[in-house]
């Protein structure tokens, strides 16, 4: 996470903090580049840091899992990654179980109010 993204977790934290049975942060998903011959570990190592997608938090709470994202002003850009880091996460951790999507921010503009909503996305604003 960033470091504004941090401090809106921090207040999550501070507030729903003792919701959840475990919490995992940065969480990678997806393949990277699968075609690195000729490079060295160091290039290789750095290349799958930088593209993996990685979710900010994942949530355990009984047989749900959260799939969480942290970002100030959420809004569009934010729905897409839950839904994309969900069927990502799904996919590379074998999950058959019930995903929710979640999102944590700051601020809440009506029209994401009503996306979120619409999309069945949990919402935090802290």
């Amino acid at each position: 996470m960033l470091s504004e993204d941090v401090a809106i977790w921090e207040r999550f934290l501070e507030k729903y903090g003792g919701v959840y049975d475990s919490l995992t942060y940065d969480v990678h998903v997806g393949e990277g580049l699968r075609d690195l011959e000729g490079v060295t570990d160091e290039v290789k190592y750095a290349s799958m840091e930088l593209l993996l997608k990685r979710i900010d938090v994942v949530g355990k709470l009984g047989a749900e899992t959260h799939i969480i994202e942290v970002k100030p002003d959420a809004g569009i850009s934010a729905i897409g990654q839950v839904f994309c880091y969900e069927v990502l996460y799904r996919r590379d951790f074998k999950v058959s179980g019930p995903i929710r999507k979640v999102i944590v921010t700051d601020r809440l503009w009506p029209d994401h109010e009503f996306l979120f909503n619409e999309f069945g996305i949990l919402y935090y604003v802290v």
